[in-house]
C-alpha cells in the first residue's frame, strides 16, 4: 500500500522478478490499465464467478461502504466496484493454490480508496470485523512510504495519471494529498492490529521509495521474504499472499 506514484506496481515487478531468480515462483495481480470495457468486463467475470462462494463478503463489504456516506453515487460505485474485485481476487488466489500471490492495489489500498471520498468515519472495531471475514492470516503487507512531493511528480510523468487522488481534490491539491497519507499511516496501524503474530517476522514491511530506486526497494522487500522462507520455497507457505 501506498500514495499513488510511489512506485508499488514498479516494486512489485522487481520483487516478482527478484523471487524468481531465488527459486520461488510468484504469481503477480497487477493494476490492469487496458481499456475500460475490457477491464471491467474481466471484472465482472471474476465476481461474478466467486459470488457463490463469497456472496457474504460482498454484502459486507456494500454494507460498510454505504456506512461511509461516499462523496456521490459514482463514488460510492467505483469503490464497491474495486473492493469486491479484490476480494474476488483473493478467492481466486486461495482456490487456484498459489504458493506466492503478490496482489498490487490490494485489499488495504482499496480500504484507502474508500476513506478518500468518505463523509463519515468506520470504526476501526468494523474494518478489523471485515478484515477478519476476508482472513488475512495468509497475507503479508508491504507499505511503501514516498514524500507527497516525490509520488506527485511521478504521477506527473507516467502515462496513466488518473487515480483515485484524482478525483477528491475539490478541498485543494496539496490538503488532499496530506490527507491521503494520514490515512495511510491510520491503515498501517490497523494491518499492524488486524495481522495475526507470526514467530517468523513481521507482517507488515516498510520500504523507502522516495530517495532510493524501485529496485533497491524491491530487494528489500525480497531479503525479507527470504529470511521468513530460506532460498527455498517450502510447501508450508503455500497459500501465502503479498499485498503492495
Amino acid at each position: 500500500m501506498g500514495l499513488p506514484g510511489s512506485g508499488k506496481s514498479t516494486i512489485a515487478a522487481f520483487l516478482a522478478a527478484d523471487l524468481k531468480r531465488s527459486g520461488i515462483k510468484a504469481i503477480s495481480q497487477f493494476a490492469d490499465h487496458a481499456p475500460f470495457f475490457w477491464r471491467h468486463g474481466k471484472r465482472l467475470l471474476r465476481i461474478a464467478r466467486n459470488a457463490g462462494r463469497i456472496y457474504p463478503l460482498y454484502l459486507d463489504a456494500f454494507r460498510l461502504i454505504r456506512a461511509s456516506g461516499q462523496k456521490s453515487h459514482l463514488d460510492r460505485a467505483k469503490v464497491t466496484w474495486n473492493l469486491w474485485n479484490v476480494i474476488a481476487v483473493i478467492a481466486d488466489c486461495r482456490a487456484a493454490g498459489n504458493a506466492v500471490t503478490i496482489v498490487d492495489q490490494g485489499l488495504f489500498q482499496a480500504i484507502w480508496s474508500i476513506q478518500l471520498s468518505s463523509t463519515k468515519e468506520i470504526s476501526t472495531d468494523a474494518w478489523t470485523a471485515f478484515l477478519r471475514s476476508v482472513d488475512v492470516s495468509d497475507m503479508l503487507v508491504v507499505s511503501v512510504r514516498s514524500e507527497i512531493r516525490v509520488a506527485s511528480d511521478r504521477l506527473f510523468k507516467r502515462a496513466f495519471k488518473l487515480t483515485r487522488l484524482s478525483s477528491q481534490v475539490s478541498g485543494g491539491y496539496a490538503e488532499t494529498w496530506r490527507a491521503a497519507a494520514a490515512n495511510l499511516v491510520d491503515l498501517a496501524c490497523l494491518a499492524h492490529a488486524v495481522l495475526p503474530p507470526d514467530p517468523l517476522g513481521k507482517r507488515i514491511i516498510t520500504v523507502d521509495n522516495s530517495a532510493a530506486d524501485p529496485q533497491t526497494a524491491a530487494s528489500e522487500v525480497a531479503l525479507a521474504f527470504l529470511a521468513r522462507t530460506g532460498p527455498l520455497q517450502p510447501s508450508t507457505f503455500r497459500d501465502l499472499c503479498w499485498e503492495i
